[in-house]
């Protein structure tokens, strides 16, 4: 996987400039403005697929990121169900801890340590490494179903397992740092008062819409290579 070319390729688009202040300031927009930015990625990862990873998206299909936006939303939130569905159980099991229920309580703790502790981070790390391969389906199908595949989805990952544990380290380190500088910036800000509160939401802002962008860059290099058709073996390669 080329990792730099993830992070500098949509600055060689022309209007780079203006098209990530759009998607900087979207966010502002309640509900709907975090799904058009992402609806608006997911059109930058079919560039990527499609070997136009220098052309940002223009802005000239609301309609159509808000859609895929949408269900980009709803594909992630079916593939981390389980994890959800193990945080509900862990926290439920807590109920006779607090109410003092002695016969239960500790069958109660246990199940509740066992959910946070062992099930938990297992089930939401597999589902962030499977997530690239359901989404980048959506992105170039623009169908539900696609993303929701779970066969097709587990005989590709058996392909890409190597470049789907990339991805997903290079997401969370970024993301750590992407932290660190938001939090920097919010403290640098506030202190220079209004100006700096923008400045700083501003920086903030764009290293968010940076990050996303590296994502589905990476995603988009791994459905391309899957998508790849395979060279048929010469049979010269297989004389002595």
């Amino acid at each position: 996987m080329d990792l730099g070319r993830a992070f500098t390729a949509m600055f060689r688009d022309e209007r780079w400039t203006e098209k990530l202040l759009v998607a900087a300031l979207l966010p502002l927009v309640p509900i709907a403005g975090s799904f058009l930015v992402f609806g608006w990625a997911l059109r930058y990862l079919a560039h990527v697929v499609a070997g136009q990873d220098t052309e940002l998206p223009e802005w000239n299909d609301w309609g159509g990121d808000l859609v895929r936006g949408l269900l980009a939303a709803i594909v992630s939130l079916v593939w981390f169900a389980p994890a959800l569905l193990v945080l509900a159980c862990s926290a439920l099991a807590l109920v006779p801890v607090f109410a003092k229920w002695r016969p239960l309580s500790t069958v109660g703790l246990v199940v509740s340590l066992t959910g946070f502790f062992c099930l938990l981070p297992v089930l939401f790390a597999l589902a962030s490494v499977l997530l690239p391969l359901p989404i980048s389906r959506l992105a170039l199908t623009g169908k539900l179903g696609a993303g929701l595949a779970v066969r097709a989805t587990f005989a590709e990952a058996r392909r890409a397992v190597s470049d789907l544990l990339v991805a997903w380290l290079v997401g969370v380190a970024y993301a750590l740092v992407l932290s660190f500088v938001v939090q920097t910036a919010l403290s640098f800000g506030f202190l220079l008062c209004v100006v700096g509160i923008v400045a700083a939401f501003l920086v903030s802002a764009a290293f968010q819409v940076h990050w996303t962008l590296v994502s589905v860059h990476l995603w988009g290099q791994i459905r391309a290579r899957l998508d790849r058709p395979v060279e048929p073996t010469p049979p010269e390669a297989w004389l002595p």
